[in-house]
């Protein structure tokens, strides 16, 4: 039996349980319906982060009413107990409705009623930021609604609720930017809701990987995933949706809405011989391991979930730890050794310095723990060198060489750089990268997660290489065609002077020709006016030939003025007159 009272609620059952939260469903009294009633853990309702995180779900969704988007009913806290009443969906969650299988008209109205959510989220400066299966619940009458916003952030005046080189989110459904780390926009949530729309389509995730990294990498590198048969149709949307750089996917929900209904058009619904698509791919969350230590206020997450959604199969988003037997008190432990010693004589002394011992090494274990989470969550992963994670979880593992959440800590440290030096390799800081590599490879140096890195860095240089060497190439090929331009520019100026000075020479040829000869020379002419007297005789002669009698009479007087006595001249000028 429940024994959950909330003023005004009657809880009737348990809806599903997370590490942050209890969903139950309730009657409203006062308006005799039912909700689903949202209850955070009491563990965490003494964090003040935990509990901004959960009653900023109620104001943002209070801000976004829409029909695709669930509604809240009201949010308050009575007795350190923070609870939330929402709309109740019976038709369950997607998760839950892709088992059963769904067909492609199915599949695209589910988008298209999500892509109208986010279309209007985004319009109210919102993202989402963990699209997935488990957030999409059906109303009654079969419409998709978008739920759980407790990580949702603001796209400008909103404060960060994690850490740098932290990743809010689910790894299966994560964009590439957010897998970094990275600034998001409205295309990561798009990003997506093309994992799911996938996913409802084929029955499968388009990456899949044994851990969260690993899946990380395929969603930043891996191409996308062709769809086969009839639905291959819509492998057009798929490719704009999963594309790695954000500017290549639709900007907005409501333009997904246009090209899946432009494809829409083109596809023959009820000729598809196949039948629902069948999931081959029950999605289940990571089993979380128990804390070697309690402590206050502590929480663990899943791969699979960062909050909770109501399930209406009643499956939990987030599996709860495991229960574990309670440690005996220091007064126990004292009477089970003393009755020990009763039994075993004198080799009791040896078992209750043992005992000891074990308690001393348990309590340095969950001082090193608190230690190693505290330097994780202010990024100190490596550094410095005094007090950061890597030192303390592996003074656990000194202490208890395979202690699961030490071990676990190793591999969230590794995590958190190779998504940093992603992040750093994406902008094109590869000496920072290379840093952050070899901190990695310090904590595990076999990590597959270390030598895809290094094969990225790898990659990075090489096209940094093959960048520089272009840019080169262009450089010279610029250079030898500005001395080629520069040539051909001081050939064609020797040109035109080169004309230049010829038609001056033609010029003063002609002036020459044409000016007075000059006076006579008592003495005779000389070589060269006897040479300009045989032209200006034949020209005259010419001329007269001609009829051109003024011709003709003019170079008789010219030839006549530089050699008075030449006979040629004083005839034909007579001859010309005559005429």
């Amino acid at each position: 039996m429940n024994t959950l009272e909330i003023p005004g609620y009657s809880v009737k059952r348990t809806l599903g349980k997370g590490g942050m939260a209890t969903v139950y469903l309730a009657e409203q009294t006062k308006f005799e319906r039912d909700v689903a009633l949202k209850v955070m853990a009491p563990a965490l309702s003494a964090d003040a982060g935990f509990r901004e995180r959960f009653l900023r779900e109620a104001k943002i969704v209070a801000k976004i009413s829409h029909p695709n988007i669930v509604a809240v009913y009201d949010v308050n806290e009575v007795n350190d107990v923070y609870y939330i009443a929402m709309e109740f969906h019976p038709g369950g969650d997607l998760k839950a409705r892709m088992r059963g299988g769904l067909t492609v008209r199915e599949a695209l109205q589910i988008t298209k009623d999500m892509a109208r959510a986010l279309d209007f989220a985004h319009s109210k400066g919102y993202l989402h930021r963990d699209i997935k299966p488990d957030n999409i619940l059906f109303r009654a009458d079969g419409s998709a609604v978008l739920t759980d916003f407790g990580i949702a952030k603001a796209t400008e005046g909103d404060a960060n609720l994690t850490q740098m080189g932290m990743v809010a989110g689910t790894p299966k459904y994560m964009s590439p930017e957010q897998a970094r780390g990275q600034s998001l926009d409205a295309d990561s949530d798009l990003y997506s809701l093309g994992v799911v729309l996938f996913e409802m389509l084929t029955g499968r995730l388009p990456f899949e990987a044994t851990d969260p990294i690993a899946l990380g990498i395929l969603h930043m590198n891996a191409p996308v995933p062709r769809l086969e048969g009839r639905i291959a149709h819509f492998q057009p949307l798929i490719d704009r949706l999963l594309a790695k750089q954000a500017a290549q996917r639709p900007q907005s929900g409501a333009q997904v809405i246009r090209e899946i209904e432009a494809l829409e058009k083109g596809f023959d619904f009820d000729a598809t011989a196949e039948g629902p698509a069948q999931s081959n791919t029950v999605l289940r969350p990571m089993a979380r391991k128990p804390a070697a230590a309690p402590a206050p206020a502590a929480t663990t997450g899943s791969d699979d979930a960062t909050v909770l959604t109501p399930s209406a199969a009643g499956n939990p988003a987030v599996v709860p730890p495991p229960a574990t037997a309670a440690p005996l008190s220091r007064k126990g432990r004292i009477a089970a050794a003393v009755a020990l010693v009763a039994v075993l004589g004198s080799g009791g002394g040896w078992w209750w310095q043992q005992n000891a011992e074990a308690e001393a090494r348990i309590q340095q274990i969950g001082v090193e723990l608190a230690a190693a989470n505290a330097a994780f969550s202010r990024n100190a992963l490596t550094a410095p060198t005094d007090d950061n994670a890597l030192l303390h979880y592996r003074r656990v593992l000194a202490l208890e060489p395979t202690h699961p959440e030490a071990s676990a800590g190793l591999q969230k440290i590794v995590a958190a750089l190779q998504m940093q030096a992603s992040g750093a390799l994406a902008v094109g800081r590869i000496a920072e990268a290379e840093q952050l590599l070899e901190q990695a490879r310090t904590v595990a140096p076999d990590s597959q997660v270390v030598t895809a890195l290094q094969q990225a860095i790898a990659d990075a240089k090489a096209a940094a290489v093959a960048r520089d060497t272009e840019a080169a190439r262009v450089a010279e090929v610029e250079r030898t065609a500005a001395e080629k331009v520069a040539a051909a520019e001081k050939l064609a100026q020797f040109a035109s002077v080169r004309q230049e000075r010829r038609a001056a020479i033609r010029e003063a040829v002609r002036e020459q020709v044409a000016a007075p000869a000059p006076a006579p020379v008592p003495a005779g002419p000389d070589a060269l006016a006897r040479l300009r007297i045989g032209g200006m005789l034949g020209s005259a002669r010419r001329a007269l030939d001609d009829g051109d009698t003024a011709t003709a009479i003019q170079r008789y007087e010219q030839v006549l003025r530089i050699d008075p006595d030449n006979r040629e001249a004083r005839d034909g000028l007579r001859q010309a007159r005559a005429r």
